[in-house]
């Protein structure tokens, strides 16, 4: 297969264990004048840290399509080779975690990875926790603030953390919100929602999100929490999870605009906060939630479809792409649901709730042709497309 002459390039080492500075002459010749510099660095540096997340689980098990991905010796080699051409600094860090092998001190492993994801992070422009990614206060924007404004549930800390994925205030969508949230409590409880038109699509039972449509709204879905709802993911109110939703979204589309990616979409994603004359109570029983979120419809194909698409559409021209998101936009995991196939052709990433998490290379394997997953496992050994 003519895909994988350059990998196999790479590979063909004379011996089993390779010193550092043969892999770093060799990856010397293949790249230095790369004119995405950054990119490249970003690609091996989310490899790398992978490769140690996954070395310090101890998860790897034989290297089949359906099994952990393993990397030998002489690839863990050319990877932290690849790395550090890119970015010096690693050098030291490379030390530090081979000696924490051998000495087998845990502690030390554990530090060298929070090194290489300090640097992944840093060089995609984002936090380095899970801390809130706002920082623009509802003055600095023009979104539409009435709901929010002298709202009782609102404090100026959720202000300021929803304030940039707020619905613009000259969207339709707003107008149309407007008119259907003001004139009663509308996510009260099922029955106050299937009275104000909606159609209650399914429920999330790990996320207690109701997913839901309304005909005056065909082309996005609603999410929201009922006001009955007292169980909380995770102890975080459901309007943090609706902004996380946002962040992680906007992650994605930054991606695919700045690299230009063909075969991937991201759904618009918008917060509206509710109005709080209608909110009841606070009380045993019931507990009034702050806002809803309004997703484009994706228009998604169904589920056997979409297995199969991930099966037998995938090439790997869309597997250099989904190394590219993965690598830069952070996530969750990355199975079929996570990134179905739409009606549009595309695969969409719908499931944004986790903006800040390491890179997940070994969800989507299970899903792939034997020949793409074996595609797969050489990119991300090699760090991503070159």
């Amino acid at each position: 297969m003519t895909f994988f002459t350059k990998y196999k390039l790479f590979f063909v080492f004379p011996t089993l264990f390779v010193s550092f500075f043969y892999s770093l002459a060799l990856f010397a010749e293949i790249s230095p004048a790369r004119e995405d510099t950054q990119g490249q660095t970003i690609q091996a540096i989310a490899s790398l840290l992978f490769y140690i997340q996954e070395d310090i689980e101890s998860t790897a098990q034989e290297d089949s399509p359906l099994s952990p991905l393993t990397f030998a010796p002489e690839e863990i080699e050319y990877l932290w080779a690849r790395a550090i051409a890119f970015y010096p600094a690693l050098f030291p860090i490379k030390e530090a975690y081979e000696k924490a092998h051998y000495i087998n001190d845990e502690g030390m492993l554990k530090r060298c990875e929070e090194e290489v994801r300090s640097i992944w992070l840093t060089l995609n422009d984002e936090p380095q926790s899970s801390a809130e990614p706002l920082n623009k206060t509802l003055a600095e924007r023009t979104y539409s603030f009435k709901n929010v404004s002298d709202n009782p549930l609102v404090n100026n800390k959720i202000k300021k953390e929803l304030a940039p994925y707020l619905l613009p205030a000259n969207s339709k969508i707003t107008a149309i919100a407007d008119q259907i949230f003001q004139t009663s409590r509308v996510t009260f409880n099922s029955q106050t929602l299937t009275e104000a038109g909606f159609n209650i699509l399914y429920k999330q039972p790990r996320s207690f999100i109701i997913v839901a449509k309304h005909p005056s709204l065909p082309d996005y879905l609603i999410k929201l929490y009922f006001d009955t709802e007292l169980r909380i993911k995770r102890n975080v109110p459901g309007w943090k999870w609706f902004a996380r939703r946002c962040a992680g979204a906007n992650l994605v589309r930054k991606v695919i605009k700045k690299k230009n990616i063909q075969y991937f979409t991201v759904p618009q994603k918008y917060i509206y906060v509710l109005p709080s004359f209608h909110a009841p109570a606070k009380a045993a029983g019931v507990d009034p939630k702050v806002a809803i979120l309004i997703v484009q419809d994706m228009q998604l194909v169904p589920k056997e479809q979409n297995y199969l698409a991930w099966r037998s559409k995938v090439t790997p021209e869309i597997l250099n792409e989904l190394y590219i998101i993965i690598s830069r936009a952070n996530g969750s995991s990355y199975r079929p649901d996570n990134i179905p196939y739409t009606l549009s052709g595309k695969f969409a990433f719908i499931d944004t709730e986790y903006p800040f998490r390491d890179p997940d290379f070994k969800s989507i394997r299970p899903y792939l042709s034997a020949e793409m997953c074996q595609y797969w496992d050489q990119l991300v050994k090699q760090g991503g497309p070159l």
